[in-house]
Formats: structure tokens, sequence, C-alpha cells
């Protein structure tokens, strides 16, 4: 869009000169990195977008002895952004104002949706954008050539691109495991009692601004002596979730991750909305990740990217 093609030259006119690469570069607030060809150099300026003005910020440097200038960006967007398929097409570049080539497609960056497009610039250079919307923000990488076909090195840069922790890492070095959270999350810790003892339940909850949408990460520990049959403790833990609360359990399916053995439950809550958790059982710990989406709010891409974002690492 018209804040994409501005930001470009502008980009290319204020980067340092190029250093011998290649370059990575990062963002720790958004968590994304790629490699460069050359060092770059980064600014922020207003953004006009569908959503009203935000801020980008954007990382540019030039290859090829400057007949080729990459550019990486970020947007953030309020937390609870919605993007049907045509509002990315219209929130993700330059691509609409100029004729397409006809190599529009949906690659994925780390499990994360993306838009692609190589376009022609009447009478200029050539474009090709790939552009991810996750975690509430907009990443994009955008290669402009003078002339002639993308190189192999173009390549590799766009394809460098990746999404690390996008959103903010809730766990425990304990437990061995983390999750991303599109929050930071302060957790809270309750005791549990049990027929003989307690377990600690550590529980990480955040909500999207529009309160349609609640993330969940909760963590058992259990007294370390307690001997376990994992799938009976699997079956017990899905059979408690919500005892409270009127429910049906649609759909219930066996999983593994790291070798630890997990269910996977979905279903609605009567009057409540739909419900999608994933178990994990490694004793002493039981690991649980989930989403509640109110009434008639249907989940997406990153709701599934967030269930898919539990890590367990080996327990020392």
């Amino acid at each position: 869009m018209f804040a994409l093609a501005c930001l470009l030259p502008l980009g290319a006119a204020l980067a340092a000169p190029p250093a011998r690469g290649p370059v990575v570069v990062s963002d720790p607030k958004h968590r994304f990195e790629i490699t460069f060809p050359a060092a770059a150099r980064s600014i922020s300026v207003p953004a006009l977008t569908p959503m009203g003005l935000r801020t980008r910020t954007s990382w540019s440097a030039d290859g090829d002895g400057g007949k080729v200038h990459y550019d990486v960006s970020t947007t953030d967007f309020p937390i609870g952004t919605k993007l049907d398929t045509s509002g990315f097409d219209e929130m993700s570049g330059v691509a609409a104002m100029f004729s397409d080539t006809g190599y529009p497609k949906s690659p994925t960056v780390c499990g994360w949706p993306a838009r692609e497009t190589r376009v022609q610039v009447p009478l200029a250079s050539h474009l090709w954008q790939r552009a991810v919307f996750a975690g509430d923000c907009l990443v994009q990488i955008v290669v402009m050539r003078d002339s002639g076909p993308f190189t192999r090195a173009d390549e590799q840069v766009v394809d460098s691109l990746k999404l690390v922790d996008l959103w903010s890492a809730a766990g425990t070095p304990a437990a061995a495991f983390h999750v991303g959270m599109p929050a930071e999350v302060t957790p809270t810790t309750t005791s549990v009692p049990l027929p003989t003892g307690s377990a600690k339940l550590t529980s990480w909850e955040t909500r999207r601004a529009s309160g349609e949408l609640d993330y969940v990460v909760n963590l058992t520990e259990y007294p370390a002596n307690m001997k376990f049959d994992v799938d009976r403790a699997l079956q017990g833990a899905a059979d408690g979730m919500f005892t409270t609360l009127p429910h049906d359990v649609t759909s219930r399916r066996p999983m593994a991750l790291s070798g630890t053995p997990g269910l996977e439950l979905r279903g609605t809550i009567r009057d409540h909305g739909t419900f999608a958790f994933r178990l994990y059982f490694r004793a002493p710990y039981l690991y649980q990740v989930g989403v509640l989406a109110a009434p008639g709010v249907s989940t997406g891409p990153r709701e599934e990217a967030f269930l898919a974002s539990l890590r367990l690492d080996p327990l020392r």
C-alpha cells in the first residue's frame, strides 16, 4: 500500500553503507530474524493502514552492487485484530497497486499463514513480497530488483525470514516447557487438594481486548512420590476439566509431543462457546494449553498456532 511504497526508498536513503555480509537482522520485540547480504539500518515511521495510523519499523539494505534493495518491516496492530483474506491482502503491501504477474501464493512462515506475490512495476523494477500476520504483528520482506529475474541470493534472503517465539514466552525451567502467549502474562499459583497431600497449579491466562478469545496455559505439579498410570492420568484430567459446566466433547484424539503422551479435546460449553485443549502428562507434571472462544466466534490459524507453540524440553 502507499505507506509501504513510500517507505522503501526512504529506507534505502537512510541505510548505512553496506558491509560485507551475510548479516543477521533481528528484532527482540517481535522476535523475528532474517539474513541480509549487508548491514541494515532501521527506521520507524507512521504508516497509514485500513485500521488507522500505526507505527512501522523497517530494516533496509542493498545488494548485488546496488541492483537490488531488501526491506523487512514490522507493523503492530491492536490485540484482537482479525484479518480475513481480503483484509490481509489490503494490509500486506504494494502488490495491489501494480499489475500482477500471476505469482500469488500462500506459504507459511514457521507455521504462521503468509501471503506472497511477485509483480512487475510498470517501467520500473521487479518486486517480490512475502508477508505474514502473526501475534497481532504484520512482518513482511520486500525485494526490489532494478531489472532481470530474481536470483538465488534473493531467494535465500526471502526464505531466511524466521519468526522465533513471536508471542511472549510463558513457562518454567523446572518443568522444562514454554509456550507462546499473545501478551505478557503474570502467572498465578494455587494449591489443589488431593486425597493425600496437594498439587501445585500454575496458570497463565490472557484475553484478547474484545473478550472473545481466552488463551489458557495450566501446569500442575504433583508430589514427586506419587505413582501414575499415564493413560488414566490423562483421561482423569480430561474428564475433570469442565465438571461444573454443561459441555459436549465433539472431538477427542490421542497425541504425542517430544515423546510425551497427550490428548486433544475440542467441544462446546453451553452458553459459553467452544473450547480446544491439548493435555500432556509426564510425571510429575500435567501440561494443559487451550483456547476458549465466545459463542459465535470462530478460531483461526493464530489460535491453532498457539496450541502448537507448546514445547517440551528434557526434564533434568
